[in-house]
């Protein structure tokens, strides 16, 4: 889901407002890091927490909050955040399977599955169903 979230409304964004936004995937890996396996934060690591969520809702408000909602839509940085989370949980719940199943394998698994979604991505916006 990630691609097609991050796809979807990155030409009403800019790049460099998309790239910051993707850091957010930080932010949210080392939640759920905390959230699913307990995990504990050393003082740098809450450091840049702060940082890199400073820099998120620094882009996606340009420090305007009184539409924020509205604009946050209107840019695309609302499906950006939502790609980065998508993100972020497929590299937690990867860290899960690969306690049970072999890393080379889950790889090759990921790399085929995306490849697949990548490609009828592509057919579907080059070909649309009529």
């Amino acid at each position: 889901m990630a691609p097609t979230l991050l796809l979807m409304d990155l030409t009403k964004t800019t790049a460099s407002d998309a790239s910051i936004l993707l850091n957010g995937e930080t932010v949210f890996i080392v939640l759920f890091a905390i959230l699913l396996f307990k995990e504990k934060l050393e003082p740098l690591g809450y450091l840049v927490i702060i940082l890199v969520l400073i820099d998120v809702i620094v882009i996606t408000t340009n420090l305007e909050f009184s539409n924020f909602l509205s604009d946050l839509k209107k840019e695309g940085n609302l499906l950006i955040l939502s790609a980065a989370i998508c993100y972020a949980l497929d590299n937690n719940l990867s860290r899960i399977v690969s306690h049970r199943v072999d890393i080379s394998r889950l790889v090759r698994l990921r790399s085929i599955i995306r490849a697949a979604y990548s490609l009828l991505l592509y057919c579907y916006q080059r070909y649309p169903p009529t």
